[in-house]
């Protein structure tokens, strides 16, 4: 831009005379003034043009940025390092409101028997934090809510915190019945989610013991598990139960 205003600004202030270098009497003054406006003229668009594509190209590059931060933003402002890895930690289960609802439910059963146990999902609060200099830290206040779909699966004792790691471990029922009813909920700060497990054993080996994990898979990506044993009763000859 600089080097078209100094072609500019030597092109006005020559005479005419001097630009061609002909004798006066032979000079035709009119066609040269005609020329030199539309010299001018033409560098006057060629800058109107460069300008406008200058501001276009800093306005789309605003644009893309400030789209990029809000989405940066809303996206991440809950996101902490292992979210959706580990174990939330938010599925209790009980029976009976006079008992405390509980992390691991242990029932002893015999076959043929249905057995129903009550669940909740609650809106479990947690904070992320950002340092912003060495002696200032935010802190994010998120919750894992929101809805979630509901699994059942077979495993092992105590499997572990880390999703990575038990997910290889986890099958399908196959000798109990297990039902979730209903299988997806919405968990919200206000409201717990309810819902219901149904176990038949009818199809379970005497004297075996079964873990069953029932997941919860977050819409945001969060995920929890809690566990539920059941052991079933082997029938001797005289019809006593053993545990």
């Amino acid at each position: 831009m600089l080097l078209v205003a100094t072609i500019l600004t030597f092109q006005i202030n020559l005479k005419p005379t001097e630009v061609f270098n002909i004798p006066n009497n032979t000079y035709n003054h009119g066609d040269d003034v005609m020329k030199s406006y539309f010299a001018v003229a033409i560098i006057f668009v060629v800058l109107a043009l460069l300008f406008g594509t200058f501001s276009l190209e800093r306005s789309k590059n605003a644009a893309i940025n400030e789209s990029s931060a809000t989405h940066v933003n809303f996206s991440n402002s809950c996101i902490h390092p292992g979210y959706g890895e580990f174990n939330v930690h938010n599925i209790l289960f009980n029976t009976s409101e006079k008992l405390p609802p509980e992390t691991v439910f242990r029932v002893a059963m015999p076959r043929n028997t249905t057995i129903r146990i009550k669940g909740i999902i609650f809106a479990k609060e947690y904070a992320v934090k950002e340092a912003t200099s060495p002696r200032d830290v935010n802190k994010t206040k998120c919750y894992y809510d929101g809805k979630a779909k509901l699994k059942a699966f077979i495993g092992e004792p105590n499997l572990g915190d880390a999703w990575s790691t038990i997910q290889e471990k986890l099958k399908e029922p196959e000798e109990l019945e297990v039902e979730i009813i209903p299988s997806e909920v919405d968990i919200s700060l206000e409201k717990n989610a309810t819902f219901e497990v149904k176990i038949n054993t009818k199809n379970a080996e005497e004297g075996k013991t079964y873990y069953i994990y029932i997941v919860a898979f977050g819409e945001r990506g969060w995920k929890s598990w809690a566990e539920i044993e059941v052991k079933i009763w082997k029938i001797t000859a005289s019809s006593t139960p053993r545990g």
